[in-house]
């Protein structure tokens, strides 16, 4: 299960076209009373739960990441963290880990839970905190409580177990597609919802056996998506959100074409390392945003970045209504060429991007089965000069300038 990641901006509500979206994860577990719901992994920081307090002493089984913490009946016990299925069984050696998102250089504080399903945590110090729980064939839940500045804290987290999705994969011959990589991925459309996530890994990847035949374990309630992939077929992908397991599900692969071509530069010559995305064609929005769109797109955005990676990783979540659109994306080589193969069959454009940032635009260009070539010429780019003044027809010094698009998102 993938760690935690810290949120970096609040939700936006969108009317309109989104250029970039992701999934929220998330479904109703069980706490104390007085406490926040528990929820699925990964989700969205939400309000601060307030918990039930109790001056009562306990021994302790937290660690921090690098040293193991005092241990003994005589010390009290900050948060105690209660881990159990949705019949109320306790589930022992569960990883267990409390974030201090506001504690600035604060480690992060680890313990399994006992026979009883109870990790204690002696040394959570005061304030709002992520604490989630974890254990192999289960889905993960965290809640964000925040711990009174004395007496015990109590919380319960639910953690229900995995469901098992399982089918096989068809050529467009209709014949057992034996090889074909399957992957699970976060969010999908289901139900008449979209959820989207940018920048977010597989969660589990498998090949088929020769017959053609898969299987997944997957978190349950939770909108996902399930793709397949061959060499010289279309990607075939369906939505899928599972609240037990299900056998029989079929993913059938497409006819491919291919896209060639060469990127030059404003004054002809070829152009190395540029950018290229293939976009459906009739998807304006595009030409403004080519990683990704929404459209339509009502719903609700925000972004985190990943406190485990180094760089940070970026992404973006989007929940709402309408369909994703996600490009095909590559990279020219020295000489300026770029090959894209595996592409579904129907109308695109073609965009590239130099280094120096100057852009380019393909006609609409229908793609079939055998290899199609389009060329690009980036767009020179202009200098844009601005003068700022004052009411009164003065230079107006230490003026804020932006620039952007003529339809911003």
């Amino acid at each position: 299960m993938p760690s935690r990641r810290w949120i970096l901006g609040a939700a936006l509500a969108l009317a309109g076209l989104v250029p970039l979206a992701v999934a929220r994860w998330s479904s109703p577990g069980e706490v104390e009373e007085g406490s926040a719901p528990s929820e699925e992994l990964p989700s969205p920081l939400v309000g601060p739960p307030r918990l039930q307090t109790a001056p009562a002493p306990s021994p302790s089984t937290a660690r921090t990441d690098s040293a193991t913490a005092p241990a003994g009946p005589e010390i009290p016990a900050r948060l105690l963290v209660r881990v159990e299925d949705p019949a109320g069984a306790p589930i022992a050696l569960a990883r267990v880990r409390v974030n201090m998102p506001h504690a600035v250089g604060a480690a992060a504080l680890l313990a399994e839970t006992d026979a009883r399903g109870e990790a204690i945590f002696p040394e959570a110090p005061e304030g709002e905190a992520w604490v989630e729980a974890e254990r192999a064939g289960y889905a993960g839940a965290g809640a964000t409580p925040v711990l009174p500045a004395q007496g015990e804290a109590r919380l319960r987290l639910v953690l229900r177990p995995l469901v098992r999705a399982a089918g096989r994969v068809l050529t467009p011959e209709d014949t057992p597609a034996a090889g074909a990589t399957v992957q699970l991925l976060s969010g999908g459309a289901v139900d008449g919802t979209t959820e989207f996530h940018y920048g977010a890994p597989p969660l589990a990847t498998t090949r088929t056996d020769a017959e053609g035949r898969f299987q997944l374990e997957l978190p349950p309630g939770r909108r996902l998506t399930l793709t397949a992939s061959l060499r010289g077929c279309a990607d075939a992908s369906v939505g899928v959100r599972l609240e037990e397991s299900a056998d029989g599900v079929e993913l059938r692969l497409t006819p491919a074409g291919q896209l060639t071509g060469i990127v030059s530069g404003p004054s002809g010559e070829p152009e190395a390392h540029a950018r290229v995305w293939v976009v459906p064609d009739g998807v304006a929005e595009f030409l403004e945003t080519p990683e990704s769109v929404v459209a339509p797109g009502r719903g609700h955005m925000w972004w985190e970045v990943g406190a485990d990676d180094d760089p940070p990783q970026m992404m973006a979540h989007w929940e709402g209504v309408g369909a994703v659109h996600v490009p095909r994306r590559v990279r020219t080589d020295a000489g300026g060429r770029y090959r894209v193969q595996d592409l579904a069959l129907g109308r695109y454009r073609v965009l590239a991007q130099g280094p120096g940032g100057a852009r380019g635009a393909s006609d609409p260009i229908p793609i079939h089965a055998a290899s199609s070539v389009v060329d690009v010429q980036l767009e020179p780019r202009v200098t844009l000069i601005v003068r700022c003044l004052a009411p009164d027809g003065a230079p107006a010094g230490a003026a804020s300038l932006q620039l952007g698009p003529a339809r911003s998102h």
